[in-house]
């Protein structure tokens, strides 16, 4: 029994090996390999190209998303948060906060007579170069923003009234001494400033005390950094 299965396992060797030298078989067996392997290869090239495509759809969405926001969010010449952000800052952010927080509102001196000097593209020029100076002052936690036209919107979190003041001087005197330069001439750009302080649960009140005192540094000169104080408030109820 033994040695015919010896002798069966031998012939079937024989004849595969017959076959294999056969050049026919050979031809076939590695045109077959050649198959596979280049369905290998397709099959994997296939999916690279599905997992790049995926991977751009999804960097491109991510891109296009994050445009969107920017365009909703940001002023279109500064680049600085614009309205819509500060307004939605305020209600969602600083509104649920429970610390005071220092809002000043600044406006350009004279940028009409600016625009009306020079143009209106000199005069983005200059709203440009404050608002270029307001990211190298402030601090990135603080919320900067063009609130409209000529006038700039900015928040100091955790920061004192007198902290604020020191930050608000130092960007009045930035601005100043800014080199600015359109077509070929110096244009010389001051700012003024109104700054309050109080807690941050009266949003509405913040603006109106910041508004007030801007009034009245550029009721009393320009270029300077007015607080805001009762007095101030009653002295332009008077004056209406």
């Amino acid at each position: 029994e033994t040695e015919e299965v010896i002798k069966e396992m031998t012939f079937t060797i024989n004849k595969e090996k017959t076959l294999l030298e056969n050049p026919v078989t050979r031809s076939l067996i590695l045109i077959a390999m050649f198959c596979l392997i280049s369905l290998f290869a397709w099959l994997v090239s296939k999916y690279r190209e599905k997992k790049v495509k995926l991977q751009l759809e999804a960097f491109y969405e991510k891109q296009e998303k994050e445009n969107l926001k920017k365009i909703a969010f940001r002023d279109y010449l500064t680049g600085l948060y614009n309205r819509n952000y500060i307004t939605k800052w305020t209600v969602e952010g600083v509104g649920k906060g429970r610390y005071p927080i220092t809002l000043i509102i600044l406006d350009c001196n004279n940028l009409k007579l600016t625009n009306d000097t020079y143009g209106h593209e000199v005069g983005d020029v200059v709203l440009k170069a404050v608002a270029d100076t307001a990211k190298k002052v402030f601090r990135a936690s603080d919320i900067i923003g063009r609130f409209g036209g000529e006038e700039f919107i900015a928040f100091f979190s955790n920061t004192d009234l007198e902290g604020a003041k020191i930050a608000a001087e130092h960007f009045r005197q930035a601005v100043e001494e800014a080199v600015i330069i359109a077509e070929g001439q110096h244009i010389p750009v001051t700012i003024s400033i109104g700054l309050t302080n109080m807690p941050c649960t009266k949003l509405l009140e913040l603006t109106k005390q910041a508004d007030i005192a801007l009034y009245y540094s550029k009721e009393h000169g320009r270029n300077q950094v007015s607080v805001y104080s009762l007095e101030m408030e009653k002295e332009q109820k008077a004056e209406q």
